[in-house]
C-alpha cells in the first residue's frame, strides 16, 4: 500500500523582467510534523531561508546536494534530497518543458497548512520561527540516468 505524501506538491510557472518561464514546485505539508522532517532534510540539501529582496529579485541560492529527477512519460518527479528520494508527483507537461529549457527548477517549501500567508512573509526569519519559515533553492534536473532533462 502506498503512503500517502507529507505534502501537496503544486507545480507553478511564475515570469519575472526576463519575460522566461521559471519552473517552481510548491511543498505544502499538512502539519508541522511533516514541516519539520522536510525542513530538516532539505536544509541540509541546501535549502535555505530567502530574504525578501531574494524573493523580489529571483536571486535563490544554489544546491548542490539536492536535485529534481524527471522520469517517464507523462513524467514523474522526485526531489533527491541529499539523495535521499522524495516523490513530488506528476508536472504538467508545460512545467517539463520549462525544466528542460533551463535544467532547473525552484524548489520551495511552505509553512505547515495551518500557518499559511504571503510567501514574502514567511520568507523573514525573525517574523517566524525557523522551523516554521520557507526555504527556497534552485535545483537541477535531471533525467534518469543523469542526463540533463530535455
Amino acid at each position: 500500500m502506498a503512503h500517502p505524501l507529507p505534502f501537496r506538491a503544486q507545480f507553478e510557472l511564475l515570469t519575472y523582467d526576463d519575460h522566461l518561464a521559471h519552473p517552481v514546485l510548491f511543498l505544502h505539508p499538512g502539519d508541522p510534523f511533516d514541516h519539520l522532517g522536510l525542513f530538516r532534510l532539505l536544509a541540509s540539501a541546501g535549502l535555505a531561508l530567502p530574504a525578501p529582496w531574494e524573493w523580489r529579485g529571483g536571486l535563490w541560492p544554489l544546491s548542490v546536494t539536492c536535485e529534481l529527477e524527471l522520469s517517464g512519460d507523462p513524467a514523474t518527479a522526485v526531489i533527491l534530497a541529499n539523495g535521499r528520494p522524495v516523490p513530488a508527483g506528476r508536472p504538467p507537461s508545460a512545467w517539463t518543458s520549462a525544466v528542460a529549457a533551463r535544467n532547473r527548477a525552484l524548489l520551495v517549501l511552505l509553512p505547515p497548512a495551518e500557518d499559511r500567508g504571503d510567501v514574502e512573509e514567511f520568507a523573514v526569519p525573525a517574523r517566524q520561527p525557523r522551523l516554521r519559515a520557507c526555504l527556497a533553492g534552485s535545483v537541477a534536473a535531471v533525467q534518469r540516468g543523469g542526463r540533463r532533462a530535455r
